[in-house]
């Protein structure tokens, strides 16, 4: 699939323009502001585009930890009035930027109606909020039910004016972060897709990293190497403590994934890891049980 970049600004365009490498990734000039956004993405949702789409440009930072420069990936979009759109698959795009040697943070990006003075005052009222911009909760609408990233790079820092004079440097700087932050919008679409993810047990039964290994090869049978839960000479597998570990370059093109965890491992985390790869595209998630579990485990004379 090839990527559709939507930049607001004809600046942040250019800079996107540039630094990507794909022959078949498009910029598409959308317009400054809510109305320019609301009509783009009506007829982006119309248009011969078909995505993977993403957002980016600059925006606002609110965290005091933010610096120009600093590239924020929404997890989250909110509009003033409290109206909020979940973006899973933030953190594998996060892990792409970081690869290219950009500090990059994740979290919920506010879109307001009207310029404010500081990204600050504009965030007033909101708890959360990471960011500011004028245009990609709107945007978001473009890529109706596919696959969606929004990408910022912090321009005003530290609650200085965007009417200072310094501001027309940092807005510079984030431009040149952009365009370096380009190809990595590029390994988050290739990553994209629908794909199918098995899920091996019983989990009980995968004592340590080795055994879970072989649970997720028989459950795969004849599907072909996918990514497990570890490097292994001859496959493909990776151990992630969660989530925010799973790297875009494991994914391109694996279109079955295996999924284990140890008995131990909470639930959740196993629910976050697919909710993660359903934000790249559609996930049928299959359960496949490959033993059948007949260890026990007697207690000790000291609780019986």
């Amino acid at each position: 699939m090839s990527l559709v970049v939507l930049a607001p600004l004809r600046l942040e365009a250019l800079a996107l323009r540039r630094g990507l490498c794909d022959p078949g990734s498009s910029v598409v000039r959308t317009g400054m502001g809510p109305a320019r956004a609301k009509a783009a993405a009506e007829r982006l949702a119309t248009d011969r585009y078909r995505g993977p789409f993403a957002v980016a440009g600059v925006c606002g930072g609110v965290d005091p930890a933010l610096r120009p420069g600093d590239v924020v990936v929404a997890s989250a979009l909110r509009t003033a009035d409290g109206g909020e759109h979940e973006l899973a698959g933030a953190e594998v795009l996060a892990n792409a930027v970081r690869k290219l040697g950009l500090t990059c943070v994740t979290g919920t990006i506010l879109s307001v109606e009207r310029l404010e003075r500081t990204a600050r005052r504009a965030a007033s009222g909101h708890a959360g909020i990471v960011g500011v911009d004028m245009e990609s909760a709107w945007l978001a609408a473009a890529a109706g039910d596919g696959p969606l990233t929004v990408l910022r790079v912090v321009a005003d820092a530290g609650g200085r004016s965007v009417y200072s004079p310094r501001t027309l440097l940092d807005g510079a700087l984030a431009l040149r972060a952009l365009r370096r932050a380009a190809p990595a919008l590029e390994e988050w679409a290739r990553a994209s897709g629908p794909r199918t993810i098995l899920l091996a047990g019983p989990r009980s039964f995968c004592a340590g990293v080795e055994r879970a290994i072989e649970v997720v090869e028989r459950a795969l049978g004849r599907r072909g190497a996918p990514i497990y839960v570890r490097k292994k000479e001859g496959t493909q597998a990776r151990l992630i403590e969660d989530h925010t570990g799973l790297d875009p370059a494991w994914l391109s093109g694996k279109r079955t994934i295996g999924l284990t965890a140890g008995a131990s491992a909470p639930e959740r985390l196993v629910r976050q890891v697919i909710d993660e790869l359903a934000g790249l595209g559609p996930v049928a998630v299959e359960d496949r049980t490959v033993a059948e579990e007949s260890i026990q485990f007697n207690l000790p004379r000291e609780v019986t």
